[in-house]
């Protein structure tokens, strides 16, 4: 069993995410802990007014929820027909948790590859007071190596390593016309705007386009555009806009402009020192013999867990990529790592054909004619097509790496700071001065 606590500080959000999983009908609302009634003889707003209220008791305390997912392997599937110790594990966990007086529900979620539950209840406690998050993730290692041994249950240390899934988040991308469109958005959004590091709305489309959604900030001269609002739009798999886009604004987070550019600025320290193994992987991969086709690098490069996506214009010619790691949750456009890994500079390092069939879906006119706030954008870009010499990106035009620099990118010298305690340190020696005779 795997256990991961993820405090937050939007209940709602959380809170709307299981049930709408529930109205859905791929998960179920199995228990209702420390509730007046069972879980069956409550409506949503019950359940959701009863955690509400206690969190209320202390509105100092920001990060006030608890989103709990228990995860288990394949081979145990059929534990989930017996709900009753699916709910006697949730209660057990709990309790050595130290949250077995707290109100919270448990979920059983069917969208995934394997069973898992989640559970979702406050830090607050029936006084008001915050129970802390002190060492709550160790706390839940202890509780889930307890569980794993009373119940039998197979061993997370013992399960061998699974192939990368490229559902980086627990998000299910957005089939317009199929389910509410707004709270699919919304369930892609909460997932992803504060998990993964990106610094421009382009960095952040890219993201986004694995899972069907786009942001925009309106065309040029609309009044969105002209008072710095954003929406977001559901995508078709071919990136074609379904829909009516959505505020930023109706969503009860609100994920608008003006928190992107927050993110903007705190996701650029936090993930420095991502590109460098970004680099490496690339470069480990162009430099093999005989090198590779540009499908099967992108396919390399998915089986590690780094997902790409080609930017093309509104006529369909490429003139971008970006990377998306979901080993470090980072973002970064291709020229952002370097000329050689912009997109004509990959095509030129990969082996022929230079024209492939991209196995990834394009994002056409997703940044469409964002020119204040994304260079990257089409109506900037100028028209070139694949392996075009005399049509380059200038942040491309380098020749390849190469192949004698493998070494000296794979062993180069990082400079890196080391700690010397103060007793260690060499004293600096007094400068001697000439004192003016009298």
């Amino acid at each position: 069993m795997v256990a991961i606590v993820s405090p937050s500080e939007y209940l709602s959000d959380t809170f709307h995410y299981n049930e709408n999983k529930v109205d859905a009908g791929v998960a179920e609302c199995l228990l209702a802990e420390n509730y007046p009634l069972d879980a069956g003889e409550m409506t949503k707003g019950q359940r959701f007014i009863r955690l509400k209220k206690r969190t209320e008791l202390n509105p100092q305390t920001k990060l006030n929820t608890l989103h709990i997912s228990l995860n288990f392997p394949v081979q145990e599937a059929g534990m989930f027909s017996d709900k009753d110790k699916l709910r006697t594990i949730a209660r057990d966990y709990m309790q050595r948790l130290g949250y077995a007086d707290q109100p919270y529900l448990l979920y059983e979620h069917r969208d995934a590859g394997h069973p898992h539950l989640h559970i979702v209840t406050t830090c607050i406690d029936e006084n008001g007071e915050n129970k802390g998050l002190h060492n709550i993730h160790l706390t839940s290692n202890v509780a889930r190596k307890a569980i794993e041994e009373h119940y039998g249950l197979i061993k997370a240390e013992g399960q061998q390593p699974q192939e990368y899934s490229l559902k980086p988040v627990n998000a299910s991308v957005v089939q317009y016309g199929q389910k509410a469109t707004k709270s699919e958005i919304a369930n892609v959004l909460v997932n992803v705007l504060k998990s993964y590091h990106y610094t421009t709305l382009g960095e952040l489309n890219a993201l986004l386009q694995l899972y069907n959604v786009t942001a925009s900030q309106g065309l040029p001269g609309s009044r969105i555009h002209q008072h710095g609002g954003l929406q977001y739009q559901a995508l078709s798999p071919d990136g074609e806009r379904l829909g009516k886009p959505v505020k930023a604004s109706l969503f009860p987070y609100k994920p608008t402009l003006k928190f992107l550019k927050r993110r903007y600025a705190a996701n650029i320290k936090s993930r420095m020192g991502s590109e460098t193994a970004l680099r490496k992987d690339i470069d480990l991969m162009l430099f093999a013999v005989p090198p590779p086709t540009f499908p099967d690098f992108l396919a390399a490069l998915r089986a590690k867990g780094i997902d790409t996506c080609i930017l093309r214009n509104e006529q369909g010619r490429t003139y971008g990529i970006s990377y998306i790691d979901h080993r470090s949750k980072a973002v970064f456009k291709g020229s952002t790592l370097g000329d050689e890994y912009g997109i004509n500079s990959i095509l030129r390092r990969c082996a022929a054909p230079h024209k492939p069939e991209l196995p990834t879906p394009t994002i056409a006119g997703i940044q469409e004619k964002q020119t204040a706030h994304t260079p990257e954008t089409a109506s900037t870009t100028p028209d070139r097509t694949w392996g075009d010499p005399a049509g380059q990106d200038p942040a491309d035009n380098t020749d390849s790496i190469p192949r004698e620099r493998l070494l000296e990118l794979l062993l180069q010298y990082e400079s890196v700071y080391e700690y010397v305690a103060f007793g260690f340190r060499k004293k600096k020696k007094k400068k001697k001065t000439s004192r003016g005779r009298n």
